[in-house]
């Protein structure tokens, strides 16, 4: 299963089963969009991150380490 599909059948999974919002879901989805992203220029699948791989793109985050795109939302985690 690719990462795009992994990320598909989640963003099914928290609005059909979980019953989150519209909103939420698209929210989740461009957020984790953007990480999934983060991960492919670095190499990396979704089975293949670590807490590590998540902890640097979070501190990547918050610092702006990363650019363009990849800034847009990052206000919003916090």
């Amino acid at each position: 299963m690719t990462d795009q599909e992994l990320l598909t059948d989640f963003l099914r999974y928290v609005s059909q089963e979980k019953n989150l919002s519209k909103n939420t879901a698209l929210s989740y989805g461009s957020d984790l969009g953007i990480f999934l992203k983060y991960a492919k220029d670095a190499g990396k699948s979704l089975p293949d991150i670590t807490q590590d791989d998540i902890v640097e793109y979070i501190m990547k985050r918050k610092f702006g380490a990363l650019s363009g795109r990849q800034r847009l939302k990052e206000k919003s985690i916090y």
